[in-house]
């Protein structure tokens, strides 16, 4: 359930060629815009999904922050949603009808959010998407998800997200994007031979992650 607007903060709906975003703006002077993407394995979520966050994060850093109503998987697989993000990084830094300064811009993100904005940092670092200032990564997904880790034995069945939930989030995220491209190699879920896993899809697989964001 999305919470009303109250007088330290309003939400703006916008609309940008068809993707649907959600600004919220502290009514303060304020500093700067996150471009924001929900939690959710990829394929589950929607702008009020983490709209209880989006507000406290605006409220609590009188930041601006546009959150993401991105393209889910299995049906829009990898990098469906990436590219939607980084769509939404060009609607604001395009000063989004007025309403943000270009000049200060950063992504955000929570679980399967945050796997979305370490990926649009990386390719704003290499002036493929535009610039920001800083990244925001809440229990972000940064890595395939691999067995072998003491990590994965040690917590398999304990948490709420099982391995085995973890595995099938992925699966239906890249699919059949896991095998080809430039990447690190990650152990196959089934246990066969390791698959080439695109950076993008596991930004912590990146060759250097220095200047990911400007000091």
């Amino acid at each position: 359930m999305r919470l009303p607007d109250d007088e330290t903060l309003e939400s703006i709906d916008l609309d940008a060629d068809g993707l649907a975003l959600r600004l919220y703006r502290p009514r303060a002077a304020h500093r700067g815009t996150l471009v924001f993407a929900h939690g959710g394995g990829w394929v589950a979520g929607d702008l009020d999904n983490n709209d209880t966050l989006c507000r406290a994060l605006a409220a609590a850093t009188g930041t601006q922050v546009l959150s993401v109503d991105y393209r889910l998987a299995p049906e829009h697989p990898f990098p469906a949603g990436l590219d939607d993000l980084e769509r939404a990084l060009r609607f604001a830094a395009s000063g989004a009808e007025g309403l943000i300064d270009p000049a200060l811009l950063g992504v955000a993100g929570h679980s399967a959010g945050g796997n979305l904005a370490a990926a649009l940092a990386l390719r704003a670092r290499e002036g493929l998407a535009p610039g920001i200032r800083v990244q925001v990564l809440l229990c972000p997904v940064l890595d395939a998800p691999d067995p072998s880790r003491p990590s994965y034995r040690a917590h398999t069945e304990n948490l709420p997200l099982t391995a085995k939930g973890m595995q099938w989030y992925w699966g239906l995220y890249v699919g059949d994007a896991a095998g080809g491209g430039a990447g690190g190699r990650a152990p196959a879920a089934g246990g066969g031979a390791p698959v080439v896993v695109p950076v993008e899809a596991a930004p912590l697989r990146a060759h250097d992650l220095a200047g990911v964001v400007p000091r």
